[in-house]
């Protein structure tokens, strides 16, 4: 007799849970984008987290999007190659200490919202449509975060290098289910010294005599300027210029008491005894590498003397110019 055994097994067959989803219906897919920026700040803005030191808006999504969604599915906002964010202002480090950024999303209706978060669908139905309105658009912010910056390029310190940086998901949190996503280009920074210049300066040749004015006579003329910068050191140029200047431009006409313009003259010499032009922007006496907060000092040379055989009115005489620095 052949027997066959015949085994049951008994039990079930578990059927999983559909995970929640959502699914884009209608509208198509793009790209949103923040151009290459030079941000430019002043060295002596002083840190605030709360106040940006430049703002740029991508452009908008341009169509609205609608999903259908289950109630419960999760939502949200990331970034992408972002560190060290402060959670209490939502502000990224960057690759400049003392410079961060805060990404934003705008829904087209008003409201605005920090990165990164997420959240859920909470629909009155098991099922409904999520509406991404067309004027939707991402911010991004930079915000000076020390008091002092420490700079290396006078043409701009790269802040971020161009990259994808931020998304907007349905379903999960990864760049494959994004329904936004946001491209940075190039993001430098430029500081811009600020400076202080030495008070107004009045030279009093006292009471001249003819004789000493065919020698000339010669009084000092010191100034300086003082300039914060972030990049450690500053150089500055000192240059001159006058409404009345002779001819050549190698003095200033001087005025004298019955208004003559013609017969006496004070010519200007730098450090090294070279004249200085007047509104001559190639002529002027340049100082390199002076530290951060220090005095770049000049010490020039004020000269009258007569530019004519004919003598001056005796009495007060007087001559203006200005001088002017170019700092880099």
């Amino acid at each position: 007799m052949i027997r066959n055994l015949i085994v049951l097994a008994l039990g079930a067959i578990a059927i999983p849970e559909a995970a929640a989803l959502c699914l884009l219906e209608s509208g198509a897919l793009r790209d949103q984008a923040i151009g290459s920026q030079i941000i430019r700040v002043a060295a002596d803005a002083p840190a605030d987290a709360s106040n940006p030191i430049a703002s740029y808006d991508s452009d908008a999504l341009g169509v609205q999007l609608e999903y259908g969604c289950d109630n419960g599915t999760p939502y949200g906002k990331s970034t992408v190659g972002l560190n060290g964010q402060n959670p209490a202002t939502y502000i990224y480090e960057t690759n400049v200490p003392g410079i961060g950024v805060k990404l934003l999303w705008n829904n087209g209706l008003g409201a605005t919202g920090n990165f990164p978060s997420v959240t859920t669908v909470k629909l009155p139905t098991n099922r409904g449509i999520m509406k991404i309105a067309a004027g939707s658009y991402f911010r991004a912010q930079f915000f000076k975060l020390t008091d002092n910056l420490v700079l290396s390029n006078k043409a701009g310190d790269l802040v971020l290098p161009s990259a994808l940086r931020a998304f907007n998901y349905f379903n999960t949190d990864a760049v494959g289910e994004a329904y936004a996503r946001l491209n940075i280009g190039n993001i430098t920074i430029i500081s811009t010294p600020v400076c202080t210049v030495d008070q107004s300066k009045v030279i009093d040749f006292t009471q001249v005599t003819a004789g000493a004015l065919k020698s000339g006579v010669e009084k000092p003329l010191n100034f300086f300027v003082n300039c914060r910068t972030d990049y450690g050191t500053y150089s500055a140029k000192a240059m001159m210029t006058a409404a009345d200047a002779s001819a050549d431009s190698t003095y200033i006409k001087v005025t004298d008491a019955s208004g003559n313009k013609d017969r006496l003259g004070i010519r200007i010499t730098d450090g090294k005894t070279q004249t200085i032009r007047m509104n001559d922007s190639t002529s002027s006496e340049q100082l390199y590498n002076v530290a951060s907060g220090s005095n770049a000092q000049y010490q020039w040379k004020a000269t009258l003397f007569s530019t004519s055989t004919e003598a001056p009115q005796p009495g007060p005489f007087n001559a203006k110019a200005e001088i002017v620095f170019n700092i880099d």
